[in-house]
């Protein structure tokens, strides 16, 4: 899986690491799905509130806060965290973005089984 970055207000490099971690961090701190993020149907808010999940491991060696890092992103990046995180996400789970395989055994939130 590739790892995408992008600059926050400051210039500073922030790449998105696309972790099995990051990601049910990500859905627990923001009460996504997995169906959420695969078929983009994300507000915005949430979306900006996610981010910061998958920097996690940047966010503590570079001891900013997770507000902090928030304050730093630019609406102008936006966009191209969205096409950068998505991505990642949907290369990881591409049976159930494109429905070809409705027998999963990944479910596709948090506590949720797959349906027959």
């Amino acid at each position: 899986m590739k790892i995408r970055s992008f600059k926050d207000n400051e210039g500073v490099e922030w790449k998105l690491n696309v972790t099995a971690g990051n990601l049910l961090r990500a859905c627990r701190g923001t009460g996504l799905t997995l169906s959420e993020i695969t078929s983009m149907d994300i507000k915005v808010e949430t979306l900006i509130e996610a981010v910061p999940f998958f920097c996690h491991k940047q966010l503590k060696e570079r001891t900013v806060s997770h507000e902090e890092f928030l304050d730093r992103i630019g609406m102008d990046e936006i966009e191209n965290i969205m096409t950068s995180l998505f991505p990642s996400v949907t290369e990881a789970f591409p049976p159930a973005i494109e429905g070809e395989d409705t027998d999963s055994t990944v479910p596709l939130s948090p506590g949720t089984a797959p349906t027959s």
